[in-house]
């Protein structure tokens, strides 16, 4: 399954990636640092 992505699609993909695997990560750190210090 080999394609040849333009650069465009390149990114696209990338930011899909990034947006379902670190979300929960980012907003789970996020909201217990914002919530738990004050």
């Amino acid at each position: 399954m080999v394609k040849n992505f333009s650069l465009q699609e390149m990114i696209q993909i990338r930011n899909a990636q990034s947006h379902c695997l670190l979300p929960d990560i980012h907003e789970l750190s996020g909201e217990e640092l914002n919530g738990n210090t004050k």
